[in-house]
């Protein structure tokens, strides 16, 4: 998938930082930070972060506002969403005009996702029986992997990723040129 970013200058770029892991795009002001934690600690630093940022730009506060990731953020969008939303119930800070949220290929909990592929593979034919019985092998090492890192954190997200991901790049090994976004489709790009 290639992820394209707006190139127009970012007025509320970030302009300086503490002591953390990071990876930043200054003509968009993303900024990627590798700190792992939970939900609901991740939505408090990111309710914090909306809080600090309409009090600076309070002109921005009445427009509407959605929450919007894909695959890992179907972890915290969902976390946000309820925050945001006790927020202005409880009528902390600026209140926020939520209108919605959206998760699009949301990876919400791997430990049942993937072991769902490859029965969704041989339904839609894209495998075989017999390809399954052997993808299925690598599930035990998935679901593994994903606990480790649910307890553990840090760099055990790699590993739980590359085992993981065997199962996907298995099937798509076999299922041949197929668009895992749209399987009736052929991969173009």
């Amino acid at each position: 998938m290639e992820i394209k970013r707006a190139s127009l200058r970012n007025p509320f770029r970030v302009l300086r930082f503490w002591s953390a892991s990071f990876d930043f795009n200054s003509k968009t002001g993303s900024l990627m930070t590798d700190i792992p934690t939970d939900g609901i600690g991740v939505s408090n630093d990111l309710y914090a972060f909306l809080q600090a940022f309409f009090k600076e730009h309070p002109q921005l506060v009445k427009n509407d506002f959605y929450i919007t990731g894909e695959s890992y953020a179907g972890h915290y969008i969902p976390a946000l969403a309820s925050r945001v939303h006790k927020g202005n119930k409880n009528k902390e800070g600026n209140i926020i005009n939520f209108k919605g949220f959206a998760i699009g290929n949301g990876l919400t909990n791997p430990e049942i996702q993937y072991p769902a592929y490859t029965q969704f593979a041989v339904d839609n034919k894209l495998i075989t029986k017999e390809d399954q019985a052997d993808i299925n092998k690598l599930i035990p090492f998935c679901v593994g992997a994903a606990k480790n890192y649910v307890s553990k954190g840090g760099e055990s997200y790699e590993t739980a990723l590359q085992q993981c991901q065997l199962i996907f790049t298995n099937i798509l090994a076999i299922a041949g040129n197929i668009n895992y976004y749209d399987i009736r489709k052929k991969c173009e790009g």
